[in-house]
This record gives structure tokens, sequence and C-alpha cells, in this order.
């Protein structure tokens, strides 16, 4: 690991300089001054933060795999999707309209609504539908995808047992990556399917890790809010990882390609681990902290820019050299 670990982070770089290139301008000119001014600045963000993260943490890797890059298109359907995708996602969380609305409006139905959010998503929904005709298989899994959503809603009231909300996280981030998938390669694999639902499912988890002190904040039950101990979500990650490894090496393509792309899902997977193991720093030097229900909002946030990180992750790429 340790002496492909250079060319893994240029070329995770270079995919990363490509998009933020690519959403900067699209995302710029596609807006006007006016709705520029009705984003808030946590959509905006997220707008560009989506399709950074499906695009070059998954399509551009995927393509790898495939030996077939990203073209300019499906670039440009990818960041319509997942740009709308972080509004929608909202709308069930904020109930910002009914749930038959909620359907319609993902499948081009105008809702007639003074919310920027839900006209700037209209907006953003008209372009990707332009560029993208729905097949029978997409529409099937956005149908997957609403009734997650749907049933996500339950995560705010924190009424879920384990199992049903690890089966709706899952759905949450498989399904999403599924579709992304479809946008990419309009077949039907199940082979594939289920290696790509997985994978999604993993990220969830990787997601629901480093987002633990926001949801514990605003109160929502998520997999890392709702385990009892460190070592509990540490298990979930790590078989959750194994399951997604053993359906990639299963894959009908290259041998070489393969290991390539679970080398770079290592280092993005790395930022969980690194989390958790100084989670564990804390609970060695408060022994009273039994579960993570226990530890405060200000323990629990990722601290993203802290440079001791890279150190930390060294260690666990050694190990698993």
């Amino acid at each position: 690991m340790f002496i492909h670990l250079p060319f893994l982070f240029y070329r995770l770089f270079r995919k990363a300089k490509k998009q933020t290139q690519f959403s900067n301008h699209f995302w710029n000119n596609f807006f006007t001054e006016e709705e520029k001014k009705t984003i808030s600045k946590r959509n905006w963000k997220r707008i560009h933060n989506y399709p950074f993260q499906i695009i070059v943490f998954f399509a551009d890797l995927y393509a790898d795999l495939t030996g077939k890059p990203i073209n300019e298109h499906q670039r440009l359907i990818l960041t319509l999707f997942s740009g709308g995708l972080c509004l929608y996602d909202d709308f069930f969380d904020l109930q910002l309209l009914a749930p038959q609305d909620l359907k319609d409006v993902y499948f081009g139905k105008n809702i007639n609504s003074q919310l920027p959010e839900i006209q700037i998503f209209q907006k953003i929904q008209k372009e990707f539908k332009k560029n993208y005709t729905f097949s029978t298989a997409f529409t099937e899994e956005l149908l997957n995808f609403y009734d997650a959503q749907l049933k996500s809603q339950a995560q705010l009231k924190n009424i879920l047992s384990f199992a049903d909300l690890k089966q709706i996280s899952f759905d949450k981030g498989g399904l999403a990556l599924v579709l992304a998938w479809l946008l990419l390669f309009d077949k039907t694999s199940e082979q594939e399917r289920k290696c790509v639902y997985e994978l999604g499912a993993w990220y969830q988890i990787l997601d629901d890790t480093l987002d633990m002190a926001d949801d514990k904040t605003n109160q929502i039950q998520t997999l890392a809010t709702d385990v009892k101990s460190i070592k509990d979500l540490e298990n979930l990650l790590y078989e959750q990882t194994k399951i997604m490894r053993d359906l990639f090496k299963k894959l009908p393509y290259s041998v070489v390609n393969i290991k390539k792309i679970l080398r770079y899902l290592q280092i993005i997977g790395t930022s969980g681990k690194v989390h958790l193991y100084k989670l564990k720093k804390i609970q060695k030097k408060d022994t009273l902290k039994h579960t993570l229900q226990q530890f405060s909002i200000e323990d629990l946030k990722w601290q993203q820019s802290d440079k001791k990180n890279f150190w930390i992750a060294c260690k666990f790429w050694w190990k698993e050299e």
C-alpha cells in the first residue's frame, strides 16, 4: 500500500480538481444572480459537495474499474443528479411537501411553491430530464429510493429499531449509488448492482461516523448515534467493508483494476477509522464514557483539518500492507 500511496493521492487530487473546476463553472453559469441570492450558504456548499463525492469517490473510480473514463455528458448528468439530490433529501427531513408531491416533483411534475429550495430543485430537475431520459431500471430504483427516504423520516423521531434503521440507512446510501451507476451504465447486471449497493451502504456508515456530532445536535437517529459502543461501530464498518471488498473481487473486470479501486476505497475509508481511534483515546482518558451516547458533541466532532489524522492513517495503512 505504501508504495502506491503517492500515485493514488495524485490520481485522487486530479479527479478532485477536475470535478471542482467543472462544478464551479457549471453552477455559476446555471443559476442567475437572483437565484443565487435565494440559495443558502449551506445548500450552495452541498450542491457542490454532493456531485464531488458521487463523481470523484464513485463514478470516476468505477470508470477506472471498467477502463472507460466518464465523458463530459456523463459528468453533466451526474452533477445535475447529485446536485439536486441534496435538496431532495432535505424535502423529506424538513417535510416541505406532502408524500405524493415528493414523488411527483422528482419525476418532473411542476409543483406550485414559493419556497426557493423547491424552485431551485425544479430548475435542476428540468435540466436533468432534458439531458437524461429515465430508463425503466432507473425509474424502478428511483421509486425504491423514494420509499427509503419516506421511511427515513422516522429517524427524526428516534423510534426505529436498530434492524429497521440499518435497512433504511443502507437503502438510502446503496440506492443513491445504484442510481448514479445506472446513469453511467444503462444496464441491469444484478452482480454489479449488488456490489454498488453494498458500496453505498458502506459509504453511509462512513458518513454517519463522521457526522455523529451534527446528528446528535439535530437529534437524528443514525447508525453511529444508535450503536452502544465504539467497538460496535468499528465492527459494523469492518463487516460492511469485508462484504463490499468481497463483491468487488468477484466482478468480471481486470484484477489489476479491481486492486486499484480497493486501494482508493481503503484511503477514503481510513477517515472513519481515524475518527474512531481518536474517540477511543478520549475514552481512555475518561473511563466514565462507556457508550457513544456519553460523549459530548465536541468530542464527537470530526476534526478534518487535524494534522495528526495523516499520521494515524499511516498506522492503519502500514498494518493493512
